[in-house]
């Protein structure tokens, strides 16, 4: 999704009016009063002797004082991301670039920034109303729209009966439909339904959301589910014939029972989510010592 993409400014009635009183009012707060606000503007003014100079001058501090450069790298690196994963991959990008030097040292002033000007100034010209919220988030999931063949490649399945399988086990008859959907829309789901699929396959059992602060956290569990659940059971506890005989185990233990009640898998599986072999790691730091 581009930026242009986003009509948020026609859903929320933003006008070139709307947009001078909120930049006023930022400059009010930033400066203290309208009277030194105007003040530092009159000198901006004075300072210069033609309108193209004033205009460049103008333009390049309102990119300054509300960090443009900044805010426009943030906002791409979500709204240009196809998809989870590749979004915790231009984070980690980012986080290793020298951008993100730049970043950590003004982002404290910039959250300040934020949080004492800019949010006031904006919620104090434009009451968003709880029918508008909707609609956004509304419009975002109608102009974002996956395919369950596409997230069930980005999660490391490529063969679909597994996928299917397991999708069937974490949600239920919820997608068991559109997984028997044919042509070109088939599979369709939302944005939301995406974020819900993906964080069931790939958070641990006691984790509620993903942690995108840590975006080579998360890449590692998207690359785990590429291994076969004989693989990942070896690395974690060195002897598979022997782990295999406690599976059955798992399936008893206090963590399994918690996340999903009395409902069993099928330890035959070539591949298991990320959320099984975090149950499996857990359980058997019990079972496997007792």
């Amino acid at each position: 999704m581009k930026l242009e993409d986003l009509k948020i400014n026609e859903i929320l009635g933003i006008t070139s009016d709307t947009t001078f009183s909120i930049i006023e009012n930022f400059y009010i707060k930033k400066y203290g009063s309208r009277e030194e606000a105007e003040k530092v503007f009159e000198d901006l003014v004075n300072s210069h002797d033609n309108d193209d100079d004033l205009q460049a001058a103008v333009t390049e501090k309102l990119k300054k004082d509300f960090y443009y450069n900044y805010w426009k790298v943030i906002i791409e690196i979500f709204s240009e991301s196809t998809g989870c994963k590749d979004l915790l991959k231009r984070m980690s990008d980012f986080k290793a670039s020298e951008s993100s030097l730049s970043f950590k040292k003004i982002a404290p002033k910039m959250l300040h920034d934020y949080e004492n000007y800019m949010k006031p100034a904006f919620e104090e010209i434009l009451d968003i109303s709880e029918d508008s919220k909707n609609e956004i988030i509304s419009y975002i999931h109608k102009i974002n729209t996956f395919s369950l063949s596409q997230t069930r490649k980005e999660l490391g399945y490529p063969d679909p009966r597994t996928f299917n399988y397991w999708l069937i086990f974490l949600f239920g008859n919820k997608y068991k439909a559109k997984t028997k959907e044919k042509g070109r829309n088939a599979g369709k789901i939302s944005l939301l339904d995406y974020i819900k699929i993906v964080s069931a396959f790939i958070l641990r059992h006691d984790e509620s959301k993903i942690d995108f602060s840590k975006p080579e956290k998360m890449l590692e569990r998207f690359e785990s589910q590429k291994s076969t659940h004989k693989k990942i059971l070896i690395e974690l506890e060195g002897y598979y014939a022997k782990l295999r005989e406690k599976l059955e185990d798992v399936n008893l233990s206090n963590t399994y029972t918690d996340k999903f009640k009395n409902k069993k898998f099928d330890i035959n599986k070539r591949k298991f989510p990320y959320v099984i072999y975090s149950i499996i790691e857990d359980a058997l730091k019990n079972v496997t010592h007792k």
